[in-house]
């Protein structure tokens, strides 16, 4: 059990020189220079974990607003520049820190989650597709014309009638 700690700041000067219970520990290895992470509490970030995250980060935005084959992708010269500082930086930022045990698991979540929408991405895709191949001409529209269709103009506005399905309507 740790002790508590009570500093009285309403009177006085201040608190002045905290002495330290007794039963604080300091462990681990103190950090290499150019990381200030917390002593051996947290095992901190690895340069090719941060370039996966990287990685998928940009895999996830292609997949939501790419135009193009490859656009959002980070490029190898992309990790390069930016997977360094931002290993660094995860070292020295305490909240980053503390998610480094967690590393793995966000990354096979991650991982999941990209998967999973890439395959309801390429299924949508092979369905719409299929339904092309079968119905060229009405594939894009969603319905299906009809010949009477092609006499009477299409009104700019229809009424839409809600669907019950037993066959009841609404009281006006």
């Amino acid at each position: 059990m740790s002790a508590v700690l009570e500093l009285e700041y309403t009177e006085g000067g201040g608190p002045g020189i905290v002495e330290l219970p007794a039963d604080v520990q300091f462990g681990g290895e103190p950090a290499p220079d150019d990381q200030q992470a917390l002593p051996g509490e947290y095992p901190g970030w690895e340069q090719e974990t941060v370039e996966q995250f990287l990685m998928g980060l940009g895999a996830g935005v292609h997949m939501m607003i790419g135009a193009a084959e490859k656009d959002w992708l980070m490029t190898q010269r992309d990790l390069e520049r930016i997977a360094p500082p931002m290993t660094r930086i995860a070292n020295r930022w305490e909240p980053a820190l503390r998610l480094s045990p967690f590393a793995d698991p966000l990354l096979v979540a991650h991982g999941f989650a990209l998967y999973g929408w890439r395959s309801a991405l390429e299924r949508s895709r092979a369905l719409r597709d299929q339904a092309a191949e079968e119905a060229p001409e009405t594939a894009a529209a969603g319905y299906v014309r009809t010949d009477d269709d092609e006499d009477e103009p299409e009104p700019a506005f229809q009424a839409v009638q809600p669907y019950f399905q037993d066959g009841a309507r609404p009281r006006s």
